[in-house]
């Protein structure tokens, strides 16, 4: 024998321990413990993944509403009408807005006063466009404008967008005042 190793070296394949019979249940614990973990993490991740998504998607159907009644205030000016046209009725109003992907004409809808109405409801159409036609699919979004009056230049709009996922509201509000700059 070598004599640098020490008497009680054991060679291999001459001593057959295995594990003892808590070692194995705690081993199993330990490793289902960390399995669960990272299953649970997994799953919040694509929840929160989801919650994150439609709040993009909310966020920027507020700026789309903001946008499109920027859009009509141009369309007014560059058509010689009053700037305010279509947009306010003079006072606070309410409205949904219909951009239609064929022609860009956009119109605007005063029947709903309130985001909960079944009018303020957003379908997707053919093309992938968010709309309030409800000859498209079905989504979670509502928007609403407000239009309040300031002054007889200025009227200050709010788009209103409101969703439920997994048993909980979400609410985005985007505001923006336009002027009669002319």
């Amino acid at each position: 024998m070598l004599g640098f190793l020490p008497k009680n070296f054991i060679r291999f394949g001459q001593d057959r321990r295995g594990f003892s019979i808590i070692e194995v249940p705690i081993a199993l614990y330990i490793i289902a413990t960390g399995l669960i973990a990272t299953i649970g993490l997994a799953g919040q991740t694509i929840q929160t993944q989801q919650i994150n998504n439609n709040m993009v998607i909310g966020s920027m159907l507020a700026q789309e509403g903001l946008e499109l009644v920027r859009w009509q205030r141009e369309y007014n000016y560059l058509n010689s009408f009053n700037w305010s046209n279509q947009i306010t009725d003079g006072a606070e109003y309410n409205y949904t807005v219909y951009l239609d992907t064929g022609t860009d004409v956009i119109s605007f809808d005063g029947t709903p006063n309130d985001i909960a109405n079944p009018e303020a409801k957003l379908y997707l159409d053919s093309k992938g466009f968010y709309t309030h036609d409800s000859g498209g699919e079905s989504t979670v979004f509502s928007r609403l404008i407000t239009a309040t009056k300031i002054n007889e230049d200025a009227y200050g709009f709010k788009s209103q967008v409101r969703w439920h996922d997994r048993g909980r509201n979400f609410n985005y509000v985007a505001e923006t005042v336009l002027y009669d700059w002319r």
